[in-house]
């Protein structure tokens, strides 16, 4: 089944319609290529008094095969500015502490979460607005900010263009604030596909057989988003 949103959005301009296909069922171009590849498998990486910060989530970036860690460094809702992104190497080497910095001159960074490459750009999650980075360099590349976001959390490369995101939907108590949700976001554009307070908190998010699978964080339930305001329970 092919998943589509009516339109991309981006700060309340409506623009030109943008199919949200996860179904790749025949003809057609092929999907825009991301640098989600298959991680390394030669053992296990440990990695030991680096100087994380509340390190939250592991991107392994197939292009320059190495792994980016986001570092909330405090509570995942603060606006401290604080937040970084690691680069560690495949041996378990810190390549660069702080490779993209939330104090640094530019930059804009509190809290970052999930993250996924799409397109040659990194998006990172940051409370309510998804972070874009060049991946290769780490300079911003802009943002996406959903409108009445609480808790942007997972993000998952979409197969045609740009990045699944989840919403939880949370306070800064982790009280539900009702804006449960997953979003479709490509540049600094964005659609929600799925907006429902009953959506139990989404958290991890994946694109798999032309369905979006999203788990979620407070009520334990894993659905199957077919469609557009389409979800069924898988589990």
């Amino acid at each position: 089944m092919d998943l589509r949103t009516p339109s991309i959005v981006s700060r309340g301009a409506a623009l030109a319609l943008l199919p949200l296909a996860l179904a790749a069922c025949g003809g057609g171009e092929p999907p825009a290529e991301t640098s989600q590849g298959e991680p390394p498998t030669d053992g296990p990486i440990t990695v030991a008094d680096a100087g994380f910060a509340t390190p939250e989530s592991v991107l392994h970036d197939a292009a320059a095969d190495v792994y980016l860690v986001s570092n909330i460094n405090g509570a995942p809702l603060d606006r401290d500015g604080n937040g970084f992104i690691s680069r560690i190497s495949p041996e378990g080497q810190v390549l660069e502490l702080k490779w993209i910095d939330g104090e640094a001159d530019g930059v804009t960074l509190s809290a970052p979460k999930g993250m996924a490459i799409a397109d040659g750009v990194l998006y990172v999650t940051d409370i309510d607005c998804v972070r874009m980075f060049d991946a290769a360099s780490g300079t911003p590349a802009g943002e996406a900010c959903p409108e009445g976001a609480t808790f942007l959390n997972d993000v998952a490369a979409h197969p045609e263009t740009g990045v699944l995101v989840t919403d939880s939907g949370l306070d800064a108590s982790f009280a539900p604030s009702g804006a449960d949700a997953l979003y479709h976001v490509v540049g600094g554009e964005w659609a929600p596909v799925v907006m429902d307070p009953e959506f139990g908190a989404p958290n991890g998010v994946a694109a798999v057989d032309g369905s979006a699978y999203v788990v979620t964080f407070m009520s334990g339930q894993l659905w199957e988003v077919t469609g557009q305001d389409e979800k069924r329970e898988a589990l």
